[in-house]
């Protein structure tokens, strides 16, 4: 098994705000050992007791904007209190399991995405076998 950290690249692709649920970071939180939570759940977030409130910080960024993160850096999403969806695309790289063919990743991105799509109680993501524009 592999266990070289990968880095997170978190692209804005609309803005960041506190009303559309900008990320927030616990700044150093990368030092610290790993915090397991919800063992034997499905995880689609960090829990919001796991945010210390008086050591996050903020990160609000215009479209366009890359935050970089560390595998170990606790992070989350505020609420999305607008009326608007905020959009943004996560990257992440391991040079161990780098993959250079483009047609081999686009089979396996849409072998994926089919899987999930048909898929239920993944609400948080929106996804749908019928809806061929979300990711």
């Amino acid at each position: 098994m592999d266990t070289s950290p990968s880095t997170t690249y978190w692209v804005a692709i609309t803005e960041a705000t506190e009303q559309n649920g900008r990320l927030q970071v616990i700044p150093g939180s990368h030092r610290s050992d790993l915090e397991l939570h919800c063992p034997g759940e499905k995880q689609l977030g960090i829990p919001d007791e796991l945010i210390d409130q008086h050591d996050a910080v903020p990160v609000p960024l215009h479209p366009g904007g890359v935050l970089f993160l560390h595998p170990l850096c606790k992070h989350a999403s505020l609420e999305n209190d607008s009326d608007v969806f905020r959009w943004s695309f996560d990257l992440r790289f391991n040079p161990e399991n780098e993959l250079r063919d483009a047609e081999a990743w686009a089979g396996m991105w849409s072998d994926t995405r089919e899987h999930l799509a048909r898929r239920s109680g993944l609400i948080a993501h929106r996804w749908s076998a019928d809806a061929p524009l979300c990711s």
